[in-house]
């Protein structure tokens, strides 16, 4: 049953998001942040990451590993349920 809340309440956080594009800045923080190997971040999370980072955005995640690496980064992190 918890798995169902926290997804419609990633859902609920989904629908009040905006639209957000990935630019070359983004692609270029995404590059540093998958060579920190200490973020253990795979290509596709990283670029996420660094679109946030770099829009001032809050990450929705249920990503244990991403939350943690965006918190480092000082994104501020989502966290349905």
């Amino acid at each position: 049953m918890r798995r169902r809340e926290r997804l419609a309440s990633f859902d609920e956080i989904r629908a009040d998001s905006l639209p957000q594009s990935h630019g070359g800045g983004d692609l270029e923080l995404a590059e540093r942040l998958i060579r920190d190997f200490s973020t253990k971040l795979a290509a596709a999370d990283a670029l996420h990451l660094a679109s946030a980072k770099n829009a001032g955005a809050t990450l929705a995640t249920l990503d244990v590993r991403l939350a943690e690496a965006a918190r480092g980064q000082g994104v501020k992190v989502a966290e349905p349920g």
